[in-house]
């Protein structure tokens, strides 16, 4: 056998061996092949298996994020321009409200200050009568106080005059006393005309000190 039917039969049984290996590697499962774990889903047909592989490129994947991210943006600000709608729609409804219950209180406040404004100006106008009337009570009162007191007293001292003269003799002193202190009837009626005593006064005094008896004497006397 020469050399160059060596270096060929060489040639052939590596030449033919390299397909084999290369054959049983790549028929060897591989534990991080995305297209392996896709294909073990069987509920996507290749076509779309195809893309999505192909979605998980770098880039792709930046764009799916960037695109979602968006979404999610605009889903919020729609929902807190929605809230803010509301909370805006509820706002005008209280103050419309409240500025009715103002309106409300404003035209009871208007009418009772055009009652206080009528009382007012109608004080305004009888106010110097009222000053002038409470000056003259003031002046007047001690007199016309002191004048009914008179009155009243010449009233009093007159009416039992009056009775006397009408009815006769009156009684000088009260019938409760005994007959002795009724025996200085006329002479208790002496001294309190005298000396401007009550007569029953002196007859209850005379009563305690003598009993009354015309041979008794009091140093009361």
């Amino acid at each position: 056998m020469g050399l160059v039917e060596m270096k060929q039969m060489f040639y052939n049984k590596h030449s033919v061996k390299i397909p084999i290996q290369q054959v049983d590697k790549a028929s060897k499962p591989q534990p991080y092949n995305f297209r392996r774990i896709w294909s073990g889903l069987g509920y996507l047909h290749s076509g779309s298996r195809k893309m999505l592989v192909q979605w998980l490129k770098p880039v792709h994947f930046l764009i799916a994020l960037i695109v979602g991210a968006v979404t999610l943006l605009a889903g919020l600000l729609y929902a807190v321009a929605y809230t803010l709608y509301w909370l805006m729609a509820k706002l005008v409804a209280l103050s419309a409200a409240f500025y009715g219950v103002c309106m409300a209180v404003r035209s009871k406040s208007r009418s009772t200050k055009t009652n206080r404004s009528v009382q007012q100006s109608a004080f305004h106008r009888y106010f110097p009568a009222f000053a002038l009337l409470a000056i003259a009570l003031v002046i007047l009162a001690p007199n016309l106080l002191a004048l009914a007191v008179d009155v009243t007293g010449q009233v009093v001292e007159a009416v039992p005059r009056l009775l006397e003269d009408i009815f006769g003799q009156r009684s000088t002193i009260a019938p409760i006393f005994t007959e002795e202190v009724s025996y200085w009837s006329e002479d208790i009626q002496r001294w309190s005309d005298t000396y401007d005593i009550d007569p029953n006064l002196l007859a209850t005094v005379m009563q305690i000190e003598s009993c009354g008896h015309p041979t008794v004497s009091s140093s009361a006397g």
